[in-house]
Formats: structure tokens, C-alpha cells, sequence
């Protein structure tokens, strides 16, 4: 089901093809609501949190819109409950040090995903999954270190999980302290 009209040979006019009663996803069809001002034509649909939304039956026939936005929310617990999964760490320098890496690359609303995770500074799969694997790669932050990417064009990297090797990426990271930080800048 690509098109969302066909052609009425009654009328000779394009009329909308009747998505009642199917599913897209979380969403189901429930009945036509009328047509927008750009001339697509909107569906009442629920979604299966219980939500009622309005879509268009473009986006729903081309799956861009999943849900009446439950799923993102969904995906977004998982995630942070993956990053605050208990470790031990949180208190301590590295596990500080962790999560500011991790808050820099994926946190859309922290003050420099901008200079890191919107432009595609990432961690790898190996650093990404706990501050553990960290301290077993680059050892306890030392005072006055904090952590530092040695080439800065690159992500956080350990150069060995499985990531790394599928994208050639090396070990891309140490403790700096603030001047050995400005001299890579």
C-alpha cells in the first residue's frame, strides 16, 4: 500500500484511497478527518498507549510516523536507564568523567553536545557501555587529568571492540591534563 489515492473512475477525480481500519505500526486507522491546507488528506488514528491522534496518510503509508510519540519516549527511557545502570562508579573521578563524555555525545540538551555530538563525535560501543571498561582501557583519572581525545577530529575510542575494528577506528583516548588539552586544540 505505497499510494494514499486512487483514481475514481465514477468521477474521474484522484480521491483517497480508505486507510480505515489498517495499522502503521503503534497506530491505527480509525476514520478520515479531512484534508490539511496543502491538500493531504488526515487520518483519525489511536495509538496503542491509548492516545487519539490526527497524521497524514502520506507519513503513515511511508512509515514516518510510528506512534503518537510513546515510542520515542520508550526508546529514550531505555536508553538512560542503560546509562545509569548501577556500576559503582558515579561518585568517583572516572565515573565522572565518563558520564561528561557520554552527556557531551548524546545528550541533545547538554551545553557542548553541540561541539561534540551534533557535529558526530561519538563513543564506541566498548566505552559506551560502562565507565568500567574506562578504567580496565586507560587506568583511574589522575588528579588534574581530565579525559581527552588524542586525535581531536575523532570520537572516543578503544581501538579493539568490535566498532572500532569495523570502522578502522584506533584508540582515541587518555588523560590530558589542561595544558597537554590546550596544546591539542
Amino acid at each position: 500500500m505505497r499510494n494514499t489515492c486512487i483514481h475514481d473512475p465514477k468521477t474521474g477525480r484522484i480521491v483517497p484511497k480508505d486507510l480505515t481500519g489498517h495499522q502503521f505500526d503503534r497506530l491505527t486507522v480509525l476514520s478520515m478527518h479531512g484534508k490539511c491546507p496543502r491538500g493531504h488528506y488526515l487520518w483519525s488514528c489511536v495509538c496503542q498507549c491509548g492516545a487519539r491522534i490526527v497524521r497524514r496518510g502520506d507519513y503513515l503509508v511511508r512509515g514516518k510516523n510510528q506512534s503518537c510519540g510513546c515510542l520515542a519516549k520508550e526508546i529514550g527511557r531505555k536508553t538512560r536507564i542503560q546509562f545509569q545502570t548501577t556500576h559503582g562508579m558515579s561518585r568517583t573521578p572516572t565515573g565522572k568523567s565518563w558520564m561528561a563524555m557520554m552527556d557531551r555525545c548524546f545528550n541533545s540538551d547538554g551545553k557542548d553536545y553541540k561541539r561534540y555530538g551534533l557535529i558526530g563525535r561519538t563513543v564506541c560501543e566498548f566505552l559506551r557501555a560502562s565507565p568500567l571498561n574506562l578504567l580496565c582501557l586507560i587506568g583511574e583519572r589522575p588528579v588534574a587529568h581530565s579525559i581527552d581525545r588524542i586525535n581531536n577530529k575523532g570520537s572516543y575510542t578503544c581501538g579493539q571492540c568490535r566498532e572500532c575494528l569495523l570502522k578502522k577506528w584506533p584508540m582515541n583516548v587518555r588523560w590530558a591534563t589542561p595544558i597537554e588539552q590546550a596544546r591539542n586544540k
